[in-house]
């Protein structure tokens, strides 16, 4: 009942917009040159009341009164969703330093990567002929597309007039929020090097000794230096990884530990290069910094803990290092529910919905690394 009240008020108003626009044609001029009129009205008044102008006032004079809601409501979807898709990546950027791979998506779920397999061999001065032709047989690499949905959300209608403040854009703010970080959690999880396809992508922290500073590890474990970020560069140069869209991210001890461990002249470089708009924290040896609350834990087995996992006393921390053209993500872009003026609640629910999948590009893990911080 409720799709047919809203089909029924959409053709009112494409009715009531074509009914106005043959009056307007009739009677729009004429409006102007009527005795009296044109006495009252300056020249400049007269050019602004156009058929064009006639028809949009009358239009909004015979539009039923149903359809008004929905179009508004309509309106306000489109508005909503456009600030949630704004603002998804914000304080999580790092994610747009990928490869985008909407081009692969069949049917909302699966993500179908075409991977070329190795180039041809090279010979030189070439004594045998005629030489052995080959075939490149590329592979297809596939990934699953994930969705995060958030719960829905009540504005009660007292809330609308009693608050001082914009409680709808707060609550759509906060849920923005919510759905970018569980997306960039499970995304970098997504991303992680896989220790049993390459142990050379990890590289072991060398600095001192500090208190385990993620919530659930005890003891101790070592600090980032800047001869472990010489290492994760030595690692992607061994890589044949190109030198442009190098990244690493790390949290804020990370970071920390690597600043004291920087001359001056290396921390004004660093800081030189903090850009707010791209979320760049610093720059150094070819990397774009990246810095946020969480990165990746990954068991004393080399192990990256799944999505939720609670975090054991031996676990170790890890910030990622990569090449922006040797990850992918791909997405769709934001969807908004909401139910007006629910009886049974006496408000407006909403809730938002994005799907969003990613990983490692190359089968070998090939310009992925991480840095372990253990014991």
């Amino acid at each position: 009942m409720k799709n047919q009240k809203k089909k029924l008020s959409l053709a009112g108003l494409f009715f009531a917009t074509v009914m106005a626009m043959m009056i307007a044609s009739v009677f729009g001029t004429a409006i102007v040159a009527a005795p009296g009129i044109a006495d009252v009205l300056t020249p400049q008044l007269q050019s602004l009341i156009t058929p064009a102008v006639f028809a949009g006032v009358m239009t909004l004079m015979i539009i039923p009164h149903t359809s008004l809601p929905y179009f508004l409501s309509a309106v306000q979807v489109e508005v909503w969703q456009n600030t949630v898709e704004e603002n998804l990546f914000k304080d999580n950027e790092f994610l747009l330093r990928s490869r985008n791979d909407n081009q692969y998506i069949l049917g909302a779920k699966v993500v179908h990567i075409p991977q070329a397999a190795s180039p041809s061999a090279v010979v030189k001065n070439r004594s045998v002929l005629p030489a052995t032709v080959t075939k490149r047989s590329d592979t297809d690499v596939t990934y699953v597309m994930d969705e995060y949905t958030t719960d829905p959300r009540l504005i009660p209608s007292a809330d609308t007039f009693e608050l001082s403040y914009d409680k709808r854009k707060s609550v759509v703010s906060d849920d923005t929020q919510a759905l970018s970080e569980v997306m960039a959690d499970d995304t970098l999880i997504k991303w992680a090097p896989d220790h049993t396809v390459d142990a050379s992508n990890f590289i072991s922290a060398t600095g001192t000794a500090k208190t385990a500073w993620i919530t659930g590890m005890t003891g101790t474990r070592h600090t980032m230096t800047l001869a472990d970020l010489r290492s994760a560069k030595k690692r992607l140069d061994v890589s044949l990884a190109p030198k442009a869209g190098r990244c690493i991210l790390l949290d804020p001890d990370m970071e920390q530990d690597l600043l004291k461990d920087l001359d001056a002249n290396q921390t004004a470089a660093y800081q030189a290069a903090y850009d707010i708009r791209t979320g760049v924290s610093g720059r150094l040896l070819g990397f774009d910094i990246y810095v946020r609350s969480t990165v990746l834990v990954y068991s004393s087995a080399n192990v990256v803990n799944a999505y939720g996992q609670a975090v054991a006393a031996s676990d170790v921390p890890a910030g990622l290092f990569w090449c922006d053209s040797r990850i992918a993500l791909a997405r769709i872009g934001v969807q908004m529910f909401q139910d007006m003026n629910n009886p049974l609640y006496y408000g407006d629910i909403y809730s938002f919905l994005v799907r969003a999948g990613g990983r490692i590009i190359r089968a070998d893990g090939n310009g992925v690394g991480v840095i372990t911080f253990g014991s």
